[in-house]
């Protein structure tokens, strides 16, 4: 009896088996692909998230095969696997890949393309372009300086946009307007200070952090009266000229 229920099982794998072996994933077996780019300074990184419809089927691996200038990704599923159901891989960009395939049926989901001097990089999900940055040099520098406003003590006239002076009276005093929105979303204006030295006046504007910042209103609305003694009027720790007064004011 014993020797009959092993050739029983033995007979029930064999059938089995085959049915379970691995096999590739393509774009319609996942309804939402999310494909998600990350641009470093020296790198790209493009993400890859969904969910097989496959409820039976689990992630056995994924990897990506350089071949020429692409980088093909396989996604394996079977009924046994060493995940989910769920795809979550990272990959790095080679500089000399210009697209991501996905799947035997290489449907690009990724490519670099160059116009003239602007480098940009498309996301397409099912053929369709769903998303393109270009000017990444530009992008990087738009970070640095947000980081920059992040950990200045003494907010510059070049971190505001606009920044505007004003000149709204000269009787009895002349007196000007500030105005200003700090471009990181995340500062803005805690107090503001004149120091007279001589015939020069210096504004200092200090920041704060705020994280329901107001999109409407200027994070720098002051008016500042200037003496009659004083003939400049500098901002911030660079000195920025922004008053001068003229000889028939």
């Amino acid at each position: 009896m014993k020797t009959d229920l092993t050739k029983v099982f033995a007979i029930m794998a064999a059938s089995i088996l085959p049915s379970c072996a691995t096999r590739v994933l393509e774009m319609q077996e996942i309804p939402i692909l999310q494909v998600r780019q990350v641009l470093h300074p020296d790198s790209i990184e493009v993400n890859l998230m969904g969910v097989t419809i496959h409820s039976s089927l689990l992630i056995d691996k994924i990897e990506a095969l350089r071949i020429d200038d692409s980088l093909h990704v396989l996604v394996y599923a079977g009924l046994f696997g060493n995940n989910s159901g769920n795809i979550n891989y990272t990959l790095t960009v080679p500089d000399d890949v210009n697209t991501i395939v996905f799947g035997e049926n290489k449907r690009i989901i990724w490519s670099r393309i160059e116009s003239g001097s602007n480098k940009c990089y498309q996301l397409r999900i099912k053929g369709m372009l769903r998303e393109e940055r270009c000017d990444l040099e530009e992008i990087f520098e738009k970070g640095k300086e947000q980081n920059m406003i992040a950990r200045a003590k003494i907010i510059e006239a070049h971190y505001m946009m606009p920044f505007q002076v004003k000149e709204i009276s000269k009787i009895p005093q002349v007196e000007i307007q500030l105005q200003g929105s700090v471009k990181n979303n995340t500062v803005s204006v805690e107090r503001i200070v004149a120091l007279k030295n001589k015939n020069i006046l210096h504004v200092l504007v200090y920041p704060k952090f705020t994280f329901h910042k107001r999109s409407d209103s200027y994070d720098l609305n002051y008016t500042l009266r200037i003496p009659a003694d004083v003939d400049t009027v500098t901002f911030g720790e660079e000195e920025k000229i922004i008053w001068a007064r003229h000889s028939d004011d």
